[in-house]
């Protein structure tokens, strides 16, 4: 099927983006940010009749983990966590959004599910609850590097294979730490502009990125599902 998508991620975008490297981006923790889905065909102006997709939205590990070393991951953020209740990606009721989309279901910790009509764009507004810190009980270690994975599957089609699949680099902060850590940026860049003046900087709050999530090529491999087992519990025991 000729079904191509662009899903995009309204937040601050870093400002030293490396050539090559797919973009990162920067969000605060539990704030709610837009993402927006839309097919893009080649062939303009076409109605499709058989037009509802279903889309999963995931936060995954950017890195080629065995499945092991994420769940393991996941566990361990899941034991440090208030409640037990308290999922890694959470969706918003917002009106706008819901007009969009329907069919919501949380399908796991990290995952979150629901159709819409490619015939009109779907809107949603996601945030992440795991910090990129929270994955080590050692002070001062790096982050482990998050992405945002979409797989939009045909809705008819049963199959466990997305037609389409991509995704964008992720780096969560706490308290408003994502403006934060562009201002640094920009007071940096300012330093080094002074020799070579042609870039105007615009100020933090003017700026709202919007990054294009990179289609990722392996569409066989299954995703890292993270469901507790104190959920699973609770399921039987309801």
């Amino acid at each position: 099927s000729g079904n191509n998508f662009e899903y995009t991620l309204e937040a601050s975008k870093s400002l030293r983006q490396k050539p090559g490297d797919s973009t990162m981006t920067y969000l605060n923790k539990g704030q709610f940010y837009p993402i927006t889905l839309k097919e893009v065909s080649s062939s303009e102006g076409i109605h499709h009749p058989i037009s509802k997709v279903r889309s999963v939205i995931m936060v995954v590990f950017a890195e080629d983990k065995s499945r092991e070393d994420q769940l393991r991951h996941w566990k361990y953020w899941h034991s440090r966590q208030h409640t037990a209740k308290q999922r890694c990606i959470d969706i918003a009721d917002y009106k706008e959004s819901f007009n969009t989309i329907s069919n919501v279901e949380e399908i796991a910790y990290n995952a979150i599910s629901f159709t819409w009509d490619i015939n009109d764009e779907a809107k949603v507004f996601i945030s992440v609850n795991c910090l990129s810190t929270d994955f080590s009980s050692q002070k001062g270690v790096k982050g482990l590097p998050l992405n945002i994975q979409i797989d939009t599957y045909s809705y008819n089609n049963r199959s466990n294979k997305p037609v389409h699949r991509a995704y964008c680099q992720i780096k969560v902060f706490c308290d408003k730490g994502a403006e934060q850590k562009i201002r640094d940026e920009e007071r940096k860049q300012s330093k080094r502009k002074v020799s070579d003046v042609k870039v105007p900087l615009l100020p933090s709050h003017k700026r709202m990125d919007i990054t294009v999530f990179k289609p990722f090529i392996d569409l066989d491999t299954q995703p890292v599902l993270f469901i507790p087992d104190v959920h699973f519990a609770n399921l039987q025991r309801g």
